[in-house]
């Protein structure tokens, strides 16, 4: 291995600095991490250590080799001086040749380690930039790490979070499709009864409506026979009876009857209430011939247009008004009735032309 002077190691040590200089800008030295950044600048210093150590001993021990050599110069002119004095003045002029050599040497030497403090002051600022470097590197280092430890309670927290609103959403899904069940089945048992009670009153109503027209049948049939029947024993009642009979059943007859039997009997204050009832039944007897009359026109040739008649608001009004007068105990319902048979007129109209229009479309 090849040893080197003072100044070749300060050069060399010139050229390490400036070479690690530039490797501090290259992309690889930013490319490496925080600690691997500190170990760098690490082994740089203990190496600057090493060197100027290196380089302060040799300089050292070139400051003990001059005063040596001045020590043996001094020693070497002083015994010149003494025994050769008559020296040639070759030798004397060489000797100065080589007294100014080293003279330049030394001058040469006190430059280099002129140089060389400079230079050692220089790696010393050069050092204390690094430490200050190290310094605001750790700063740095440590908070960053302050704030990556910051980050990551955050990143928990936010995670924490949105793990707490995914489980509220399903549970509010889980409550929806619950909710949303529970509306169609309530739904369905809705529909379910609606249907069976339309259903049912379809039927009730169909069955009520049935019987009423059954009932109602039997009802014209039997006025019909009892129509029939009536005027049968009216003309063989007409036949027995007679002319006598007639008069005899006569409003003016009864009346005369009443009086003449309460005057007979001395029974005067009953007259009044017998003139009541006797007009009271003869007038039941005149409003139900009245009605029987109207019951059938079969004798008719025109009994249609008598059929379209009755079906006139008046002739409705009039019969009603009649059953009302018939039973005298119903005259307190006869508006009630009147009101009924008005309405019933009109709903039956607004079908009737509901039912013409729907024909003509």
């Amino acid at each position: 291995m090849i040893k080197l002077s003072a100044t070749e190691q300060v050069e060399e040590l010139k050229r390490e600095i400036f070479d690690f200089e530039e490797s501090l800008t290259s992309p690889r030295y930013h490319s490496m991490s925080q600690r691997k950044k500190t170990q760098v600048l690490q082994d740089f210093l203990k190496h600057l250590s090493q060197s100027v150590l290196s380089i302060t001993f040799k300089s050292k021990s070139n400051g003990i080799s001059l005063e040596q050599l001045y020590g043996m110069q001094e020693e070497q002119e002083a015994l010149f001086l003494t025994k050769y004095s008559k020296v040639n003045a070759n030798f004397i002029l060489g000797h100065i040749d080589l007294q100014d050599k080293y003279n330049e040497l030394n001058e040469s030497h006190v430059r280099m380690s002129d140089e060389l403090a400079l230079k050692l002051k220089r790696i010393e600022e050069d050092a204390s930039q690094i430490k200050q470097l190290r310094s605001e590197l750790q700063f740095c280092q440590n908070d960053l790490s302050s704030k990556s430890e910051t980050i990551s309670l955050v990143q928990d927290e936010l995670e924490l979070l949105y793990i707490n609103h995914l489980q509220e959403k399903a549970k509010w899904k889980s409550q929806n499709q619950l909710l949303l069940q529970q509306v169609y089945a309530l739904q369905e048992q809705l529909t379910d009864k609606i249907d069976d009670a339309h259903t049912s009153f379809e039927r009730n109503y169909e069955a009520q409506l049935s019987k009423l027209k059954q009932q109602l049948y039997d009802v014209q049939d039997e006025l019909v026979r009892m129509y029939d029947q009536g005027v049968h024993e009216a003309g063989s009642l007409q036949r027995k009876l007679g002319a006598a009979e007639l008069v005899k059943s006569g409003l003016v007859y009864q009346l005369g009857s009443v009086l003449v039997s309460g005057a007979k009997h001395r029974q005067v204050a009953q007259i009044p209430l017998g003139v009541l009832k006797v007009t009271k039944e003869h007038l039941i007897k005149v409003i139900s011939d009245e009605i029987t009359a109207h019951e059938s026109l079969d004798e008719f040739t025109d009994a249609q247009k008598g059929e379209l008649a009755k079906q006139h608001l008046s002739y409705r009004i009039g019969k009603t008004v009649l059953k009302d007068l018939k039973g005298l105990n119903r005259l307190k319902k006869l508006p009630v009735d009147l009101i009924k048979e008005v309405l019933a007129f009109n709903d039956e109209k607004k079908r009737i032309e509901m039912t013409d229009k729907e024909e003509q479309s």
